[in-house]
């Protein structure tokens, strides 16, 4: 679900951009405008979720406005006396208010979307008198008050519809409608979308389904409380078989009720001096208790960059990864290493491609295990997750101390903590 506060700054930066650029073109400072809605499509484009989207969508709500507002003026019906940047167009200061309206389709504006009879309607009756507005303040002249006003009427209400319909396809904002869970035992099941229309129309159901479905999720129980350390630093020479390759750190806190993980790797394997595979990854993550609050990583596996972003929205989480978005439960944890309490999981965010895994984890053995030099009891868990395959050391009272991973190769990478 959108925030509240982002529909507020949204409708007031529509707001804003439509007055400069109106009493802007009255008063002969018709570039006025124009300067206001470029501010606020940058800052629109910065806070979107996916920019492109709604770059795109901007770009079509221009061409749109391009072509309808110059059918209108070469009707002789309507005239613009300042702004006209080219004879036989409309004036720039307008199209930048298509594009000003277009960035409100996603957001203050979407309780029309999905709702075709009603946009149509919002047009038919806005549009005229928005241009009305326009004319009292001295931005348009309206030569035939009439034909005009119903050209305006005619054109919005067919146009606003088809303007929400791309919106939806083009929306950067909203995250993917949340499957509904419904629960069986302990364990959350996603159910088919036709059982959870109904008898609903389906226009409806997908309005009413992205304000309220994280209501009607039900979850198997309340996030758990607080497990494994709330700070510590896990620093860790990375070896590839017996030749060092790098390290990967992990730095935990305590940040009010909430900790905050930031983890670093640099791997670099070199054959005859020749760099022959290099790796880097960064991580942030917040959780509240054993849960998963937001996340954001970035990695170049030997020139291929991935990007995972994902965070609690209402009774869920949605993340971005490299397979585009997905809507997980509520309550998700990542392979957090440092946490014991991780090994409990049946499924796994993997925090470099945002897939989200499947785990099989053996029951521990003991054995001894080299810890700075030093023989030391260790609990060896083997943990399977699609293609990874991993074990992990921990000491009695929960430590991690040790990890390894068998590569598609057959080698053993390892970790040795410093």
């Amino acid at each position: 679900m959108i925030p509240l506060r982002l529909m507020l700054l949204n409708y007031g930066a529509f707001q804003a951009g439509w007055f400069g650029c109106v009493w802007g073109a009255g008063a002969g400072v018709p570039w006025l405008g124009p300067l206001v809605v470029l501010c606020a499509v940058a800052l629109h484009i910065w806070l979107a979720r996916r920019p492109g989207r709604e770059a795109v969508l901007l770009v079509i709500c221009a061409v749109t406005g391009l072509i309808f507002d110059s059918a209108l003026l070469s009707t002789g019906w309507i005239r613009y006396p300042n702004g006209v940047w080219l004879g036989g167009l409309a004036p720039y200061w307008i199209i930048a208010l298509w594009i000003a309206f277009g960035a409100t389709l996603n957001l203050s504006m979407a309780w029309l979307r999905g709702r075709p009879w009603l946009s149509l309607a919002f047009g038919a009756i806005g549009g005229p008198a928005s241009y009305y507005a326009g004319q009292a303040l001295g931005a348009i002249e309206l030569l035939q008050p009439a034909a005009a006003l119903i050209a305006l009427a005619i054109g919005w209400g067919l146009i606003l519809p088809l303007l929400f319909h791309v919106a939806g396809k083009l929306d950067g904002y909203t995250p993917a409608s949340p499957p509904h869970f419904v629960q069986a035992g302990s364990v959350l099941i996603s159910r088919p979308r036709a059982m959870q229309r109904g008898g609903f129309n389906l226009m409806l159901a997908a309005f009413f389904l992205a304000l309220a479905g994280p209501v009607f999720t039900v979850r198997a129980d309340n996030p758990p409380l607080q497990s494994g350390p709330a700070e510590g630093e896990w620093r860790f020479r990375v070896f590839l078989d017996d030749k060092e390759i790098g390290h990967h750190d992990f730095y935990l806190e305590q940040q009010g009720s909430s900790r905050v993980l930031h983890t670093a790797a640099d791997f670099e394997y070199k054959l005859l001096f020749v760099k022959v595979y290099e790796y880097q990854h960064e991580n942030r993550e917040v959780w509240r208790g054993d849960c998963l609050e937001q996340i954001t990583s970035s990695t170049d596996a030997n020139g291929k960059p991935f990007r995972v972003r994902g965070e609690q929205e209402g009774n869920g989480f949605a993340v971005e990864g490299q397979k585009g978005e997905t809507w997980l439960p509520a309550c998700v944890m990542s392979f957090a290493y440092w946490n014991h309490d991780f090994l409990k999981q049946t499924h796994l965010l993997n925090s470099q491609d945002g897939e989200y895994l499947e785990v099989a984890v053996s029951p521990p053995v003991l054995e001894e295990l080299q810890v700075r030099g030093k023989p030391t009891p260790a609990w060896r868990y083997q943990l399977a997750a699609g293609p990874l395959r991993l074990e992990l050391w921990y000491s009695d009272d929960y430590q991690w101390l040790g990890l390894a991973s068998t590569t598609e190769s057959g080698r053993i990478l390892r970790y040795e903590l410093l």
